[in-house]
């Protein structure tokens, strides 16, 4: 009697397949649903940095007309490093470099309505300020 070639071979690897699926399935049964999703829903705006070497937020001002999460999309358009940190009432930051022609997001949800200043801790005479309730360029 004739074996198949195929059939007939002793099992390799098999355990070692079994136990990579195993490993697999546990990890993804464990998984923290919180740690992988998305920022909550709410407004985009777009800050960026005055062009060349002018030092300088553009706009300076923001505003959102009410208290809802809010995508601050930090963009830098000019020559040297920036940054943009919040300085009271709000606890968000870029990274501390955010080099020429990158761009950084920060996802935060003001506690109420009122005025929220910002900085680039890199140049001390650049400020702005993100007006919750208020009537400066809205967000998108």
């Amino acid at each position: 009697m004739r074996r198949h070639p195929l059939t007939d071979r002793p099992s390799r690897g098999g355990a070692t397949l079994g136990l990579a699926l195993a490993l697999l399935s546990a990890a993804c049964q464990s998984a923290d649903p919180v740690a992988v999703s998305a920022p909550p829903v709410g407004v985009r705006i777009a800050v960026g940095t005055a062009p060349g070497e002018t030092l300088a937020f553009d706009p300076a001002e923001i505003a959102v007309g009410s208290v809802v999460p809010v995508t601050v999309t930090f963009r830098n358009h000019s020559s040297v490093a920036h940054n943009l940190t919040f300085t009271d009432g709000l606890s968000a930051a870029t990274r501390t470099i955010v080099e020429p022609g990158t761009f950084d997001e920060l996802h935060l949800l003001p506690p109420s309505a009122g005025s929220y200043p910002f900085v680039c801790t890199i140049h001390s005479e650049m400020a702005g300020r993100l007006v919750v309730g208020g009537s400066a360029a809205q967000g998108s």
